[in-house]
């Protein structure tokens, strides 16, 4: 597959002029030229070369560029014999001889497509890529799988009757630059938990240029298998796609509601009640456990709303209690439609999830829609729309992943830092543009309460990780 240069010199050593020369070069087996120094032509079985004259003791030089077949066994020998004739003189011949030096380079990427669900199946997916010079023979792809993991389907894939949980998948021969995909899908255990471990090798009958490539491992968190109700779930598909759809488009309008009467960084920190009773739903729906340290987390985190809520409500008036009670019932329907997107991941993907509950939406909102006003908007707010609407985009994709590898407990953890982010965004755009956004007015017990809902948050999910890694 790599390129191959002739350089060809003809001279007359003679002492007369040689007429009419031409110099011929059938083109070798395991050869492709393909270009020639004028005034040669380049066909599939010879280079010619008309020079004409040339006067005694004169030279003329030529190139001639091609590629060597990629199918070539490395040592193969390629001879290339070229021929230059006049009409006033004997034909002299020339011959070089070009050993290949051909070898394969196999690399091996194991992925897992979608999710891994403990009880149920799930895809691994193998991309084996030959990046050397030289066809890779007899290429194959093993994979020792883990207890608890057998395979259903994959191809040429076949699990070794002698050896537990070896998957042996033959693919062949792959050229220079050819790449393979294969997925297998497989049967997990519905004893397994936490994380899967899984590594896979890439072999083939040559010695590999570069074997440090040829081994790829993936580590996968387990989705929690489906509740116990028989062999199906608490509600048909549709039913919860719709149900988690209503309860999203709920959060959004009660928390739209609700902020109209308080602060950006209060409706933040009440908000997060939200991802405490999805943190407590996961432990109850679907039996997370959490150590005596996080439970002790979810603990401060409900200190620390307790703190700044109250120090809030008694410096607010009546219409700050009234938006508490909507971003509160916000939080409330919120807590369902995660635990819902849990649920249904272990059935469809999250982009799937997310399009038919935005679909959903903007049918239900259409008719209270005035698409008018946006036209109305001026430069700034149009931005602020637009971020809002590529927020809502990236934030809920990033939160349905996060689901996907992650127990909902400890997402729930994370998204309780919101609040702080929140009260830093407000008082930098304020000191830029203090007519643009107002303070938040937050008092030592204010601070306390957020500081202790931070401390809350890394204590239920880093101690959660550092335990997972233990």
């Amino acid at each position: 597959g790599a390129a191959i240069t002739y350089d060809v010199v003809v001279r007359n050593d003679g002492t007369a002029t040689a007429t009419a020369v031409t110099v011929t070069d059938p083109v070798p087996a395991g050869v492709t030229l393909t270009a020639a120094t004028a005034p040669c032509t380049v066909s599939a079985l010879a280079v010619t070369c008309a020079l004409g004259g040339l006067a005694a003791g004169d030279r003329v030089s030529l190139t001639f560029e091609g590629t060597v077949d990629g199918d070539l066994a490395d040592g193969t020998a390629v001879t290339n014999t070229l021929v230059a004739s006049a009409t006033n003189a004997a034909d002299a011949t020339a011959s070089v001889t070009t050993i290949v030096s051909a070898s394969p380079d196999l690399s091996l990427r194991k992925t897992v497509v979608g999710t891994l669900v403990a009880g149920g199946s799930g895809t691994y997916r193998f991309t084996v890529t030959n990046s050397g010079n030289g066809v890779a023979h007899d290429v194959v792809v093993s994979d020792p799988l883990p207890d608890g993991v057998t395979p259903t389907a994959g191809g040429p894939c076949v699990a070794d009757p002698e050896t537990t949980g070896l998957l042996t998948c033959p693919l062949g021969d792959l050229a220079a630059g050819e790449t393979v995909t294969l997925d297998v899908t497989v049967q997990l255990s519905a004893a397994l938990s936490g994380s899967v471990v899984n590594g896979a090798v890439v072999t083939a009958a040559a010695v590999d240029r570069d074997p440090t490539d040829n081994t790829s491992t993936v580590t996968s968190s387990l989705a929690p298998p489906l509740p116990a109700t028989g062999s199906s779930p608490l509600l048909p598909l549709w039913a919860m796609l719709l149900l988690a759809g209503l309860m999203l488009l709920g959060n959004y309008v009660f928390y739209l509601l609700g902020v109209q009467y308080t602060t950006p960084a209060n409706a933040q920190l009440i908000i997060q009640l939200a991802p405490l009773l999805m943190a407590l739903g996961g432990i109850v729906v679907f039996k997370e456990r959490f150590a005596a340290a996080q439970w002790l987390g979810l603990a401060v985190i409900v200190a620390g709303l307790g703190l700044f809520f109250g120090e809030q409500n008694a410096s607010h008036g009546g219409d700050y209690a009234l938006g508490a009670s909507l971003v509160v019932l916000a939080a409330v329907v919120w807590a369902v439609y995660a635990l819902l997107q849990k649920q249904l991941l272990v059935q469809l993907s999250s982009p799937a999830i997310l399009g038919a509950i935005y679909a959903l939406a903007a049918l239900l909102l259409w008719p209270f829609a005035a698409p008018s006003v946006l036209l109305e908007l001026d430069a700034l707010h149009a931005l602020l729309l637009g971020y809002c609407a590529l927020n809502t985009l990236v934030a809920y994709g990033a939160f349905a992943e996060a689901l996907a590898h992650w127990e909902a407990s400890r997402v729930s953890a994370i998204l309780a830092t919101t609040p702080i982010l929140c009260v830093g965004a407000v008082a930098g755009v304020h000191a830029i543009w203090p007519a643009l956004i107002e303070a938040e007015q937050l008092g030592m017990l204010g601070w306390a309460g957020a500081l202790l809902v931070l401390a809350g948050s890394a204590a239920a999910s880093l101690l959660a990780a550092r335990k997972s890694a233990s």
